[in-house]
């Protein structure tokens, strides 16, 4: 799960430690959630962010 807080200056959203560690490194395969209304743009898909809640209405 991503969150609101932001990691020297991006939120955990946007940020590209969802791809690297998680993702390419950890071999992370499961779903990254957003934490409820997190996602503020589409920057997210862009970091590896799969799924924003509550959706359908997000970025």
């Amino acid at each position: 799960m991503s969150a609101y807080n932001a990691i020297n200056g991006v939120t955990a959203t946007e940020n590209d430690l969802l791809d690297t560690p998680l993702k390419s490194e950890w071999g992370f395969d499961g779903v990254v959630v957003s934490d409820w209304t997190a996602v503020r743009s589409l920057a997210s898909a862009e970091a590896g962010q799969d799924l924003v809640m509550p959706g359908p209405d997000g970025p």
